[in-house]
């Protein structure tokens, strides 16, 4: 508030008072005034006073940028039985009692599936060095909150070299003595909202703050665990969720490289899309164990994982209101370090007890089967049936109500199967969202494109509401950090094709136009679009849709990602001009759509790329690196 404002607005008041006609005049101009000081005000909030201290700038713009958000009013009043709960302690309560509710209670030993003789080696026993655990405090990021123990990062990071030998004997003691603090086994539950109705508390999703200290041994814990297994060919190779390397866009790419070539053989295929019912929180102790001994992790590391699990408790933390603590009977903590790979290993046998296809992400299963007959279906209803003898044998439940089948094809004379589980018709749809990209029948992205650019859309329009500053860096920064990743999530599976998807990449690409217009804060229809997003430095989307597909393209060349296609990159019997060493042969299509996907239409650009962009191109950062300064212009 100026003294110029204060002083129009006394004038105004006086006007007001005589009913001086220029009085909605003045009126006005004192708005305009208000408006303009107090968007300086919060671009003098959230623009840093010493630009050194990046965390301090980026949490004050995050933090604005959060609390601008009109959905983001802290946890809404829950129904039970009738009766909305509105107090923060009620409602703490409420949701604990509720995923207490949805725990499996353990059973004896006499109860665990057999298992034949194992062939996997002893996992190797675990060195915990003081170098090891002074690098992990080091990394330690200071802002994160404390645990039940109340125990900082900050405090830890610090004190890292006074701090590791005493956690090295912690850790070494607690490993081999199987004993572990009892503040170790107690989670604080933050409630994460999943979708439906907010009011319903089965829609919230328990997320456990556990001690620093605890992920500490976590972490040492995991990564030996991780190591064997991978050395050991333990986890399913199209399991592509916690593990390096592999990521939704690995998963997706290898879905749709099938996906394309079961169209491109004109043959159907039977996606059935499945989703399991709290399967963290369901995951038997017990029978987890025996599946570790089976996988080589034994002796102490089993005894200290069976620790680790036995005798939690957790409490809900609802707007700084605690719940009692209950017990934890089954499950793996959400939000630990160790829970992830715990998990992978629970449902790692799953594609044993079907014969059709199957690719995981962590618990997001998809199964499917390239469909000649009828005696394919059959087939894919007897694996449905298998599932539910797994869903037996492993005390875990698939949610029928939310299981969808999904047919990809072109055919004219669709073969239709109503496939079951526990006894109800799985419901059929054109398409479906998975891992968030929506498939759809004819493996055509229009309906993808246009979630995708709608919900860009409200973003950019949430930010021209909410951002009215006039420092460019400020609008560049929410741009490139809320609005563009929406547009490019898995987009080189997604990636618009010409005479396929129709006015896909103008309708990407006029979000990102508009967004210039708004960070130059210029709007009148003459000025150049083209010349703005020189100005700012934007590559168009296009271009970066191809950049991401080529360095994909490369991390699989170089085996940095696991995706089978050892049958697809066939190197180039012949070298000429427009070629390179790298080339590989092109890909015989049938169908247009099967040319523009992934690798068909990847290699042709991966072949036109320069020979000198491959010299002393040893690292990822490099290839991309070179890659954006190329024009794809003549490729697009």
């Amino acid at each position: 508030m100026t003294t110029e404002i204060k002083r129009l607005m006394k004038k105004r008041d006086k006007l007001h008072a005589k009913k001086d006609p220029t009085y909605k005049k003045l009126k006005h101009l004192v708005q305009k005034k208000l408006r303009a000081a107090y968007w300086l005000y919060i671009e003098d909030v959230i623009t840093p006073l010493d630009s050194t201290d990046t965390y301090k700038a980026s949490k004050r713009f995050w933090s604005f940028i959060k609390h601008s958000r009109s959905d983001i009013t802290g946890m809404p009043p829950l129904k039970h039985n009738g009766l909305m709960v509105t107090s923060a302690v009620d409602k703490a309560k409420l949701l604990n009692d509720t995923f207490y509710s949805t725990f499996t209670s353990a059973p004896g030993n006499s109860c665990l599936p057999h298992h034949t003789c194992s062939p996997y080696p002893d996992m190797p026993d675990i060195h915990i060095s003081v170098e090891g655990i002074t690098r992990l405090l080091q990394n330690l990021k200071p802002h994160k909150a404390a645990g039940p123990d109340g125990i900082r990062p900050r405090v830890l990071k610090e004190l890292a070299p006074s701090i590791a030998p005493i956690l090295q004997l912690i850790f070494t003691t607690s490993l081999y003595n199987h004993a572990i603090p009892d503040d170790w086994k107690l989670a604080l539950i933050t409630p994460v909202y999943k979708k439906g109705e907010k009011d319903s508390p089965k829609n919230y999703r328990p997320i456990s703050l556990t001690c620093v200290c605890s992920k500490l041994m976590e972490h040492i814990i995991t990564s030996n665990m991780t190591t064997h297994f991978e050395l050991q060919n333990v986890l399913y190779q199209l399991q592509h969720g916690f593990r390096r390397g592999r990521s939704c866009e690995t998963q997706l790419l290898e879905l749709t490289t099938t996906l394309q070539a079961n169209l491109n053989a004109r043959a159907q295929t039977d996606l059935v899309i499945m989703d399991f019912s709290k399967a963290f929180d369901k995951v038997c102790n017990n029978k987890l164990l025996a599946k570790l001994d089976f996988y080589g992790v034994r002796s102490d590391i089993l005894h200290w994982i069976s620790c680790f699990l036995d005798s939690r408790q957790q409490c809900v933390v609802v707007d700084g209101e605690q719940s009692p603590y209950l017990p934890v009977l089954s499950g793996v903590p959400q939000g630990s370090v160790i829970g992830p790979i715990l998990f992978l290993v629970y449902i790692n046998d799953l594609p044993e007890y079907v014969q059709s296809n199957v690719h995981l992400f962590a618990d997001d299963t998809i199964m499917y089967l390239a469909i000649h007959s009828e005696d394919q279906c059959a087939q894919l209803q007897s694996d449905l049936d298998n599932l539910q003898s797994w869903e037996n044998d492993w005390l875990m439940e698939f949610n029928s109500d939310k299981c969808e089948v999904l047919r990809v094809t072109r055919k004219k004379s669709v073969i239709h199967h109503d496939y079951t589980l526990h006894g109800k018709v799985l419901r059929s749809v054109t398409s479906a969202r998975y891992l968030g990209v929506q498939l759809s029948h004819d493996l055509k992205w229009n309906s993808h494109i246009s979630n995708v650019t709608a919900k860009a859309n409200r973003t950019l329009g949430f930010l021209k509401r909410n951002l009215r500053v006039k420092i460019c860096e400020l609008k560049q920064k929410a741009y490139v950090s809320l609005v563009r990743p929406q547009l490019e999530y898995c987009c080189s599976v997604w990636d618009p094709r010409r005479g396929v998807e129709n006015n896909g990449s103008y309708r990407v690409e006029m979000i990102q136009r508009r967004a210039a217009r708004w960070t130059l804060a210029r709007f009148h229809p003459l000025a150049s679009v083209t010349e703005m997003l020189n100005e700012l430095g934007w590559r168009s989307l296009e271009e970066r849709r191809i950049d991401a597909r080529l360095v994909l393209m490369y991390k699989i060349v170089q085996g940095l990602v696991p995706v089978s296609c050892s049958n697809l990159l066939r190197p180039a019997l012949r070298r000429s001009r427009n070629t390179h060493e790298h080339s590989f042969l092109p890909i015989v299509c049938n169908t247009s759509s099967h040319y523009l996907s992934f690798f068909p239409r990847t290699i042709n650009q991966w072949n036109s790329i320069p020979s000198n962009i491959f010299s002393n191109c040893d690292t990822t950062d490099t290839f991309r690196q070179r890659i954006s300064q190329l024009s794809h212009s003549s490729n697009v």
